[in-house]
Order: structure tokens, then sequence, then C-alpha cells
């Protein structure tokens, strides 16, 4: 099993005093595996990481992975604030830099995202590529991964997708039912992804797609429900070559034994490999008091017996010295 760890930033500022090629140099010696690095279209360094870090990476041994935000653009919505999605009592949600998510019924945006990506990423490679806030808008780092189905979904209630969802399901919108939008939301995300597998196809060299996966469930349950998130497991299994349950133990709120189960639970509804997300420090949407890297470190030991390829470790800026990784790295 590949442990892959999320670079924190676009940026170099992460590293402080420690030299770029002797924290690659650490990682490497101590169990890591290969780099996630960030491409956030908003992000002018966006550029410069793809400049820089993705050799630096490959000289020392390590794989270089990207990670990509889709439907979450801060800067795309300061030009469009239209195209901001709206809650059922016509609210909207963002959180000032890094959390402004994009109605999944944009063309502007998807169009604007492809032209993007297209410029960037051509010719380049990577070991992998992982997409993320490719789904139904749901700030689920506040709710805990909780569901309440009677009011599902939260978003988006703005005035196109409400047009296109009444066209769609032909019925008025007093009778339509949480499975209907369910259906629905399926489909936006479903055309959104094989448009954007067919836009890396041609741009980029790389050896597996794959995309984040949120942990929503029912409240005291831990059956996955990626439906929720507007994800259909056949047009995952068809566009991309992995998936990566995000199981942040600690902003869920859920033991290593909890996020154990729900893990099984996932690996047994697809065919596809699977590549957990883990959680490394705390954060401010923690829900318990555990200490993160023996959490981490219990889930990676533990893990192994199951079919995961690699692990993605994010929320990892303490991982800087040695003994932060001993600490973490069975």
């Amino acid at each position: 099993m590949r442990i892959i760890l999320k670079w924190p930033s676009g940026s170099n500022h992460w590293l402080g005093e420690h030299p770029l090629d002797a924290a690659l140099q650490m990682w490497k010696q101590h169990g890591i595996d290969g780099i996630l690095i960030p491409l956030l279209p908003w992000e002018p360094s966006a550029t410069f990481a793809l400049e820089r870090y993705p050799e630096s990476c490959r000289e020392y041994g390590l794989e270089c992975w990207f990670l990509i935000s889709v439907f979450n653009n801060p800067r795309f919505l300061q030009r469009y604030p239209d195209e901001r999605v709206i809650g059922r009592k016509k609210e909207t949600i963002a959180y000032p830099g890094w959390f402004a998510p994009i109605c999944p019924s944009s063309s502007r945006f998807l169009d604007e995202w492809i032209a993007w990506a297209e410029d960037l990423l051509k010719d380049k490679k990577a070991d992998a590529l992982v997409l993320d806030h490719l789904f139904v808008p749901v700030f689920w780092y506040g709710s805990g991964g909780n569901v309440a189905e009677e009011e599902w979904p939260p978003y988006c209630y703005c005035n196109r997708c409400l047009s296109r969802f009444e066209e769609s399901v032909r019925k008025p919108l007093e009778d339509v039912t949480a499975l209907d939008w369910i259906r629905w939301q399926q489909t936006r995300i479903s055309a959104a992804l094989e448009a954007i597998r067919a836009c890396l196809d041609r741009c980029i060299a790389t050896r597996k797609i794959g995309v984040q996966v949120p942990p929503l469930a029912s409240p005291g349950s831990l059956q996955p429900r990626p439906q929720y998130a507007g994800l259909n497991l056949e047009a995952l299994k068809e566009h991309t070559d992995f998936t990566s349950p995000v199981v942040y133990h600690g902003i869920l709120g859920w033991s290593a034994d909890q996020v154990l189960a729900y893990l099984v639970e996932w690996i047994a509804r697809t065919p596809q490999p699977v590549v957990p997300s883990f959680q490394v420090t705390r954060t401010h949407w923690d829900r318990n008091h555990r200490d993160p890297a023996q959490t981490v470190r219990q889930l990676l030991y533990r893990i192994t017996p199951l079919p995961v390829e690699a692990v993605t470790l994010f929320h990892a800026g303490d991982l800087l010295t040695p003994e932060k990784l001993t600490a973490v790295l069975p």
C-alpha cells in the first residue's frame, strides 16, 4: 500500500525554513511514496507548482499526483456571482478563500474549467489525478456527513436548476420527491464527469484518474450514500479508474473502528480500486478530541488486509520532521 502526502498549498510558503529538497528526501526516507499537488484553478501558483514540483518529486523517487478542484472556485464566483448555489430558503453558502461552490448546472463554468485544464495540463505527466468537489455542493464539514433525507437536497435551487429540473421530471415542483432530485442531480454530475474525463484524456498523460467521494451517510449509520452527492456508481465505474472516499475521522467524529466499517461498506459497493483519504492533524471542524496522529497510525496499520492500493494524507501540515512522521506512519 502506497502512502501519498497531500501538499497543503500550491505555493512553497508551507515549508517555511525547510528546503524543498530536504523535505522531499526526508519524506521518501520515512515511508512517503508520493506527493499530491493541489492545482487550484483560482490560484496563479498552479503554474509555478507544475513547473517545479513534479520534476523535484521524481528526482527523489516520489510519485507525483495532482489534485484539482471542480465545482469550487472563489475567483470565478467573484466574476459571475449569479453562478453561485442557492439553498432551499434562498440562502447561499461560502467560506471566503477556500470554499465557494458553483452551481453544477453552470455550463459557463464547465466550459471555462475545461479550457483552463487544456491550457494548464497540456503535455503534462502525472502518476494519478484526483478530482475534488465533483459533486453536488454539500458542505459536509459542517454537517459531519449526516444526511437529513427529508430536507434533501440542500442545494441548488437557483432559477437555472429549478427550470431544468422541472423540465426533466415533468411534474410540478410541489409533487417531486427527494428521489426525483437525487436522480436528476446524478445526471448533472455524471455529464460533467464525462466531459471532464474526455478533456483530461486529451491533454494529460496520467496512469489513473479518480474522484473524491464525500462521506455522506444517514444519521447513526455508516452506510455510504454517494447518491446524495449526485454521484452515480455506474458513471464512476465508466469514467474513473479509482474512487477516493474521504474519511476525516476528526471532522466526522468517528473512531478508527467506524472509519474501517465505512470503508468496508464502500469497498463492497464498487469494483474499482479504492484510495481512502485520511486526516492527519486537527481542524476547526473536528467533532472529537482523539489524537489524530495516533488514529491515522492505527488506520494505516489496520487497513492493510483490505484491498486498498494507496491512501492520501490530508491536513498534513505537521509532517515536516522525522519525529512527526514516525508518530503517524506505522
